[in-house]
């Protein structure tokens, strides 16, 4: 079984909302909702776990709180942003052995590996420790960079710079190197056709809109 974990909040209004009603009424399997302190529960998520998280510690918080769920996870963990909406079934990616599986995406040489899409291995003591050190890395960097992109430059100091489809043995956590691209699609315009085979179409920045 394969769950996923997203992260959402009224911090985008309405428009931000259908999307995550979205992305959990597609995905095959339980969901949990990380929210904040008061936004009321996504329509088909089975879970909402609550943190003290605001748009300057977003980030950090949302590591956190995947490093305190994972103490209570009954399967394997898809970690995802909520602007996904899913296309198959995703346990066929837990069929490579790793322990963490990141996804490396071209265009961003310093930040390759995307931390909305990160799989983690149900059972792992080797994985629990990498989060870990994700949350400690963020939590180092200066204040500025915890809101938003101090989770992805995090990742890229854990592991310089790899390349996809390979493990590397990071602190004795083997860690997967996915090609993004075969993974989930970015969606750049209505009505886009997206290539077979991808387990989710991602709805980044101002294509959120798209999504019906």
């Amino acid at each position: 079984m394969v769950e996923l974990v997203f992260t959402h909040a009224e911090l985008g209004g309405l428009k931000y909302r259908a999307m995550a009603e979205k992305c959990a009424s597609t995905f095959v399997g339980d969901v949990t909702q990380l929210a904040d302190m008061t936004s009321e529960p996504i329509k088909g998520a089975t879970a909402l776990v609550r943190l003290d998280f605001t748009t300057n510690n977003f980030a950090l918080k949302r590591i956190e709180a995947l490093k305190d769920y994972l103490k209570s996870a009954r399967g394997d963990i898809i970690a995802a942003d909520c602007d996904m909406v899913w296309k198959r079934e995703t346990s066929p990616l837990f069929d490579t052995p790793f322990d963490i599986g990141l996804c490396w995406r071209t265009g961003s040489p310093d930040m390759p590996y995307y931390a909305g899409f990160v799989m983690i291995r149900h059972g792992s003591e080797a994985a629990r420790q990498f989060i870990t050190d994700w949350w400690f890395t963020v939590a180092c960097q200066p204040k500025e960079l915890q809101p938003w992109w101090g989770d992805q430059l995090a990742l890229a100091a854990l592991l310089g710079q790899q390349k996809p489809n390979t493990t590397v043995d990071i602190n004795g956590c083997m860690v997967r190197i996915f090609d993004a691209g075969r993974v989930f699609y970015n969606m750049q315009s209505d009505g886009q056709k997206y290539p077979d085979g991808v387990y989710a179409i991602h709805f980044k920045g101002d294509k959120k809109g798209l999504i019906e």
